[in-house]
């Protein structure tokens, strides 16, 4: 299995062209997280493929699809460090006074 990074850019930025990306991307469950992000790039997603053949091709179909995708960057995970899904409830919580 391969965990794929994966940065993307749209070319357009009105409401519906963020729309239209999210509910395509919603709809496919090799995508295991997206993230709408602030700085250089407009998200960030996180992929789980049989291998980066597969990974090429859920690629390959998004762009045939015409999301609006105008620019990606991959990140193929070599060496899992840290991958916590309990969450730090008792850090997060304001201190109590």
């Amino acid at each position: 299995v391969a965990t794929v990074l994966m940065e993307v850019t749209l070319a357009s930025h009105r409401q519906a062209d963020f729309d239209r990306f999210e509910r395509v991307i919603r709809d496919i469950p090799e995508i295991v997280a997206c993230w709408s992000v602030g700085g250089g790039v407009d998200y960030v997603l996180k992929v789980m493929a049989r291998d980066i053949d597969a990974y090429q091709r859920l690629v390959d179909g998004l762009l045939d699809r015409e999301i609006g995708i105008d620019r990606y960057f991959t990140y193929v995970v070599v060496k899992t460090v840290k991958d916590d899904i309990a969450l730090p409830i008792a850090d997060l919580l304001p201190a109590s006074p």
